[in-house]
């Protein structure tokens, strides 16, 4: 059997947990947040948030759990479960997990430089050869 791969960006929602099953095999689970938004006048609102819960294994765990931390943005690719268990109050609960997954860090934005004046042609644009 298949199961469906997908591919996430959001903001880790804790630091997440490093355990060892008994044979030392490593697991490092977290929490993702998926905000959907857009523009309202001048800013940004968010519409929607899609929470994920995601299963690193092994070497992958352990790097994790070195240099992630909570509110880090991150893209995440790994294979799309659904998670059955049983609440406190005996009602049947889902949540989707991202198992196997694979993660890196997202580089932060930076702002655009003021005051330098941005080319708005190639000095060679206008020559009838290219110089490459």
């Amino acid at each position: 059997m298949t199961l469906p791969t997908i591919t996430a960006t959001g903001n880790l929602t804790s630091d997440g947990e490093l355990r060892f099953t008994a044979t030392g095999v490593a697991i490092y689970t977290t929490g993702l947040a998926c905000n959907r938004s857009k523009k309202n006048g001048e800013s940004w609102e968010t519409t929607h948030t899609t929470f994920l819960s995601i299963k690193l294994w092994e070497a992958d765990a352990e790097t994790a759990a070195e240099h992630l931390r909570k509110g880090d943005r991150v893209i995440v690719t790994g294979e799309l479960l659904v998670d059955t268990w049983q609440g406190k109050d005996g009602t049947e609960r889902q949540t989707l997990v991202v198992d196997r997954a694979t993660i890196a860090k997202c580089l932060p934005r930076q702002p655009k430089p003021q005051g330098v004046p941005q080319p708005t042609q190639q000095a060679w644009a206008t020559d009838t050869v290219a110089p490459f």
